[in-house]
């Protein structure tokens, strides 16, 4: 393939929603599976998407508690511009999931789902969704402010080159609100479920969940930690100027996704159904 035939990555982020297990050790991770006719049609994948231009709007930082858009950039390594991939992944978040980082006036967590607010939020999903809305709409009209300082960045990976849509895809981490309630969207995304991360990473559950070698990774990071407060402190602790840039290469024969790691290795995983040339 020429460079010039190589279709540039899109800005996006993606988030990992985390729970405690209530009966035994361990966490859980939402995760969503895609329509059909959807990019990544038919696999289970974190809340996520593109970052809108609306995400990068200057107006809000006073709406971002916790983060500004110099500390952001400085964790991504970019100039500017930043902190609108921490607004993308609570955005993509809300609209795919309706689980909202969000906090009100009174310093409590948004409730999205409660019977007075139901309505009206569920309509706010689909109107940013539609790009009807934006952000700083929705924090105006409910008075809220976004956690992005709850939110952790961990990874960050490019789509393979022979593809032809290419998505720079932050990955970021977070606990889920205390009290929220969460459901796929039923258009972009069309079922809903906590997984163990142990769980999902065996043969039998990766086949079934269809998922894709990024998903795959990070489960297999979540795997590790026996709670959500042992998974934000060691993502917190991280240097993020150590997250690099990962960018999977597909073999001649396009069933196997091949990942280099810093120390020489490398690791393959199947190429997930539906994506095989």
């Amino acid at each position: 393939m020429s460079e010039s035939a190589i279709a540039q990555p899109k800005d996006s982020a993606t988030i990992m929603l985390l729970r405690d297990k209530t009966v035994a050790p361990g966490i859980e991770v939402f995760m969503l599976r895609r329509h059909a006719r959807a990019d990544f049609g038919g696999a289970f994948v974190f809340p996520g998407g593109l970052a809108a231009v609306a995400d990068f709007a200057s107006e809000l930082e006073p709406y971002c508690c916790g983060l500004t858009d110099t500390d952001a950039s400085t964790q991504l390594g970019v100039e500017s511009g930043g902190l609108a991939l921490w607004v993308a992944a609570i955005r993509e978040c809300f609209e795919e999931s309706g689980y909202l980082l969000a906090r009100d006036f009174n310093g409590d967590y948004c409730q999205p789902s409660a019977p007075a607010a139901a309505e009206r939020f569920s309509d706010y999903r689909l109107a940013l969704s539609d790009g009807a809305l934006t952000m700083v709409d929705v924090c105006e009209a409910e008075q809220l402010s976004l956690l992005c300082g709850a939110i952790e960045y961990v990874s960050f990976w490019t789509t393979p080159e022979i593809a032809k849509r290419r998505y720079a895809t932050r990955f970021f981490v977070a606990a889920v609100p205390e009290g929220q309630t969460g459901v796929a969207d039923g258009r972009e995304t069309v079922t809903s479920r906590w997984v163990d991360p142990s769980d999902a990473i065996s043969a039998e559950r990766i086949a079934e969940m269809n998922l894709h070698p990024p998903t795959i990774a990070q489960l297999q990071w979540l795997s590790q930690f026996e709670s959500v407060a042992a998974t934000m402190d060691v993502a917190a602790a991280m240097d993020k100027s150590t997250i690099k840039e990962i960018l999977p290469r597909v073999l001649d024969d396009g069933r196997r996704v091949v990942i280099d790691t810093s120390d020489g290795e490398a690791s393959a995983f199947p190429m997930p159904r539906g994506e095989r040339p």
